[in-house]
């Protein structure tokens, strides 16, 4: 739907990732259809902006170790899916223990790279500071707090945005629930 706004993109030097076909949570997802799903939006992306699609991350961080090892095998090199939050029941099981950590929230794998979300560690639990409606529901004095203490213990920092969290416009999803459709809109302002 909007091809001329992702070659735009592409064009001004930003990298071109992945995000799924259609926004379907990976959690029960079977193994074929995800990897015809991501092959083929690859393939579309890579002719619309003529260059290789590399990276990828899963819809609500709902992706486990088989998904990302077939990533790894249609040369997807890199994922960002992979944040310490088992609290959240659309979150998948990605698991690092075969990975290496090479730096503060980057681990690897052969020739495949895996870069955490920021989380921070609250007693025995940890707290989503990574972006998305993390930035929209804390307090922005709670934010800052927060930040300033993970980046005195670290030296990378991996944040997400949707584009819906870039506009004020008044956007509306058909069916949400309440807890979704307040999750979806709270903090836009």
């Amino acid at each position: 739907k909007h091809a001329k706004l992702i070659q735009k993109i592409s064009d001004n030097g930003h990298e071109i990732a992945i995000h799924g076909w259609n926004h379907d949570l990976l959690n029960s997802k079977d193994q074929t259809i995800f990897l015809n799903e991501i092959c083929k939006t690859k393939k579309e992306l890579e002719v619309l902006i003529g260059k290789e699609v590399r990276g990828y991350r899963s819809p609500c961080f709902s992706i486990d170790n088989i998904k990302l090892e077939a990533l790894a095998e249609i040369g997807i090199t890199y994922d960002s899916s992979y944040i310490k939050f088992s609290d959240h029941p659309l979150y998948g099981d990605l698991s690092m223990n075969n990975f290496r950590n090479v730096d503060d929230l980057i681990y690897k794998k052969k020739n495949f790279f895996e870069f955490e979300l920021p989380t921070f560690k609250l007693f025995n639990r940890y707290i989503p500071i990574s972006g998305g409606g993390y930035f929209r529901l804390f307090p922005i004095f709670l934010l800052k707090f927060l930040f300033n203490i993970f980046l005195k213990n670290n030296n990378n920092f991996v944040m997400y945005l949707h584009p819906f969290e870039l506009t004020n416009l008044s956007i509306k999803v058909k069916k949400l629930t309440m807890l979704n459709n307040f999750r979806f809109n709270v903090g836009r302002n």
